[in-house]
């Protein structure tokens, strides 16, 4: 081997022989895996992507129908084929569900029959198509009754009595249990100085998520931020919750990021006194009932609430009920109106605010809000490019390698992240084509240009590995002396 080779040997010597801490597989949120169930295409790709982007852990959502007297999960042998070839190759599939009703205590046997469904399922099912463990995402501060402290403590209370009942129960049966939390619950309310999370379980008064800690084998934090430094970053938002999962001695802490984009377009009142809801609330208010299963959203301006529910046929007759029940004043311009728009900007997740008069089924004319909620550039990367995103995580993870209880990063979800990553991967050709257009105006036909900006999108389903494939192979070639063009004959014209 001649100099530079051995130069270039030495090089990467140096790189990749340095001794570093193995950073573990990242986990994945599928909500739809319907279109990888089947043996096919769709799955071979999925499953490559997964390797690709380092995901080892797939939080997979399955659906579960009546089969007296309990649940049983739908797709079983689908279900059996696509988890034999996860095992295969070395995924972990843990059975994805959940609702923010399952935390009350009414919807507890609702929920506990889903972990029942999938023991039944590894029970019928051989070892290499079982479920590894079960995952929830209830997110029970989604509900109404988290705006009024009194019914939130217990709802928190009830939400860890589901949680160590169907910890037990998976445990029992062999599987791994998790559950996701936001990074905020050991945060102070501004109101009372506790911790917003903080309730009374088995007689001790704790923050819910600390208690979590000691109760399941995995957690995902949802710490939607995008970037890794700084008060409001996602190394700053995980870090007390690393903390304390050190002291629970097992558990182990994924920390979630997202990719994902809420769009809703949605009407809204002004003006409601915050003590008049929770005075609703807590008494389990026909209102407040109605309020919640439109999953509403409130907006808070100091001793005022602003609500809303999502755009339909019958939005305006839901709000007007709600006015009527809280006395609220008629008038498209008053100072609860304009005050609402101003609480709602100042959220920075609320665009194209508009005031509106509208007509219910009754003859009443109603003021409203219409606004279109957007979930907010900090809290996602989707729109960002794939790099910028894979260095904020880089960051993270120097940080958070540190923790012993740390298991990786998990990325909500597949569908948004794919997207993210085939933008990043087109955009240099993307960009590449229109510059050369704009200085050479070689493709002057619109036809031409579609082609060729198709061609970017699509160079990235394949001919873009393998030949990074190729070039890889290449370049240990080319290292090792082995390989070359071959003979080259000469032949005359």
């Amino acid at each position: 081997m001649n100099g530079p080779c051995w130069l270039v040997v030495a090089s990467f010597a140096i790189v990749f022989l340095q001794p570093t801490a193995q950073k573990p597989p990242r986990a994945l949120w599928l909500w739809d895996p319907k279109p990888f169930l089947s043996r096919g295409n769709a799955q071979a790709d999925f499953f490559d992507f997964c390797e690709r982007h380092h995901i080892g852990v797939l939080w997979a959502q399955i659906v579960t129908v009546a089969d007296p007297p309990g649940r049983r999960v739908d797709r079983s042998d689908d279900w059996k084929q696509f988890l034999a070839e996860a095992h295969r190759r070395e995924f972990k599939v843990h059975a994805l569900d959940g609702d923010p009703h399952y935390a009350l205590r009414a919807q507890h046997a609702a929920a506990l029959s889903i972990v029942d469904a999938v023991i039944g399922y590894n029970a019928a099912a051989p070892p290499v198509a079982r479920f590894d463990g079960v995952h929830f995402d209830n997110e029970p501060h989604a509900l109404l009754d988290w705006n009024a402290p009194a019914r939130r403590e217990r709802l928190l209370a009830e939400f860890l009595d589901l949680n160590e009942q169907a910890a037990a129960t998976a445990r029992r049966a062999g599987l791994a249990y998790g559950v996701d939390i936001p990074f905020w619950w050991g945060d102070r309310d501004p109101e009372s100085g506790a911790p917003i999370g903080v309730t009374t379980f088995r007689g001790n008064r704790t923050v819910a998520s600390d208690r979590l800690l000691t109760m399941v084998d995995n957690i995902g934090i949802m710490d939607y931020r995008t970037v890794a430094d700084g008060p409001d970053g996602i190394i700053a938002h995980a870090a007390e919750t690393l903390k304390a999962a050190e002291r629970a001695s097992t558990v182990r802490v994924y920390v979630g990021v997202e990719t994902s984009v809420e769009r809703g377009d949605y009407v809204f009142v002004a003006g409601i006194p915050r003590s008049a809801m929770r005075t609703a609330i807590a008494s389990g208010d026909p209102v407040a009932v109605a309020l919640d299963q439109q999953r509403a959203r409130l907006v808070a301006d100091g001793d005022m609430l602003h609500v809303g529910i999502k755009s339909s046929s019958d939005a305006g007759d839901v709000l007007a009920r709600v006015a009527r029940a809280f006395h609220l004043k008629s008038g498209d311009d008053d100072k609860a109106t304009r005050s609402a728009i101003a609480a709602m900007r100042r959220e920075g997740e609320w665009f194209g605010m508009q005031i509106r008069t509208i007509e219910t089924r009754e003859q009443s004319k109603l003021a409203v809000i219409e606004a279109t909620y957007t979930t907010p550039p900090r809290i996602t990367f989707a729109g960002r490019p794939l790099s910028q995103m894979q260095a904020e995580l880089a960051s993270a993870e120097r940080d958070f390698m540190a923790y012993r209880a740390y298991a990786g990063i998990a990325i909500h979800d597949h569908e948004w992240f794919l997207a993210v990553s085939l933008l990043f991967g087109a955009a240099t050709t993307l960009v590449a084509v229109v510059l050369s257009d704009l200085g050479t105006g070689r493709y002057l036909r619109n036809r031409d240009l579609a082609i060729l900006l198709a061609a970017a999108v699509v160079e990235n389903l394949g001919y873009r590995q393998l030949n990074a494939w190729w070039g890889c192979v290449g370049t240990v070639q080319a290292m090792t002396g082995k390989g070359g063009w071959g003979p080259m004959t000469r032949r005359a014209f």
